[in-house]
């Protein structure tokens, strides 16, 4: 065997047999090749690099991917010392109410006063009297909103359900601390206050919700027709630009020679003044006025879950609660002093309401 023959067939079987040649050796076992040999051989490494390659990006893929994890339930934050006793009030009211029924009671929102009915048992379940209807064909129940103000309402008049809350109720160290006057008596308030029923209040809903309505059409309507005569104007203006344009093309044909310069008044003169005439006016550019609308913040809206909530509002943290009662919040994110009520219909925050009382207060 020749030597050449005898280095191609070292190099052809260097692949599986790699680690008994350097890398050195190989290369010089090349020199020694034909160039189909080398041909073959170069073909050969393309294709392993290929294979290996592919191999090595897929366990790499293989060993960095991770199962994505589920996302994980955002807590709700811790209810506030001040209102522990009265969230559990609150609570035990509810469920009281719709195990055992409800009285007529009153819930007292800014300047109104909304008498809620009684309840009466329908099909195992106690519901508002008359609140059965097309929308509602099981009733209504009370719901934890209402229950806040029957609550309220309870422990003012001293309700048998108040001492059954308090013989099970066991507070914790820090709102047994917490200095409380369970016979402390609301201020009662100078601002002129409107009683309405359930229903009265239904039918303003409804009605404030046909008004919008209707103003959201007007708006559009008006609108559209603002769009119309804008339309119109632009089509006038096109075509009195085409009716000047055909205007001028006549009068500049069936303009007179000019006079001589030597002659003096009589026909040079007149013939200047029908020049002058037949030049068309300048066409005055319009110019319109884009009216841009005052997109001012809303207030947030948050649960009503009887606690209240961190929100930001025209760049100020408070603390929420879904009826609009609020707080600000101080630098250390806990809640702080009493700021006012947010008014949702009028977007503004009323500094003059009066801080409720809580139970525990």
């Amino acid at each position: 065997m020749s030597v050449i023959s005898e280095s191609a067939s070292v190099a052809s079987a260097s692949a599986s047999a790699s680690e008994t040649m350097t890398v050195a050796e190989f290369i010089s076992a090349t020199k020694h090749m034909t160039s189909a040999d080398l041909f073959k051989l170069l073909k050969f490494c393309t294709t392993e690099v290929e294979k290996r390659t592919k191999s090595d990006a897929a366990a790499a893929k293989a060993t960095t991917s991770k199962k994505r994890q589920p996302k994980e339930k955002k807590e709700k934050g811790p209810v506030p010392t001040q209102l522990k006793k009265n969230h559990a009030w609150v609570a035990f009211t509810l469920k009281h109410a719709q195990e055992n029924g409800w009285e007529e009671f009153v819930i007292h929102k800014k300047d109104e006063e909304i008498v809620m009915p009684a309840s009466q048992l329908h099909e195992g379940a106690n519901i508002y009297e008359d609140s059965i209807t097309d929308k509602t064909p099981k009733g209504r129940q009370i719901n934890r909103s209402e229950a806040m103000s029957l609550a309220k309402v309870r422990k003012e008049s001293n309700h048998f359900s108040w001492e059954e809350f308090e013989a099970q109720f066991t507070p914790d160290e820090s709102t047994a601390s917490e200095s409380s006057d369970d016979t402390k008596s609301t201020t009662s308030s100078k601002k002129t206050v409107t009683r309405k029923t359930a229903a009265e209040k239904e039918r303003e809903k409804e009605e404030k919700k046909a008004a919008k309505e209707k103003e959201k059409a007007e708006k559009k309507a008006e609108k559209e027709a603002a769009a119309a005569v804008k339309k119109a104007e632009k089509e006038a203006e096109k075509a009195k630009k085409a009716a000047d344009k055909s205007e001028k093309k006549p009068a500049t044909k069936a303009a007179p020679a000019p006079a001589p310069k030597k002659a003096a008044g009589g026909a040079g003169a007149k013939a200047s003044d029908t020049e002058a005439e037949d030049k068309p006016a300048k066409a005055v550019k319009k110019i319109t006025v884009k009216k841009t609308e005052d997109a001012s913040e809303k207030i947030p809206t948050v649960a009503d879950d009887g606690q209240a909530h961190l929100v930001t509002w025209k760049g100020k943290s408070y603390y929420m609660m879904a009826s609009g009662e609020a707080w600000i919040q101080n630098k250390d994110k806990s809640m702080g002093k009493w700021v006012g009520m947010f008014d949702e219909t009028k977007n503004i925050l009323d500094e003059t309401v009066e801080e409720p009382t809580f139970v525990e207060e």
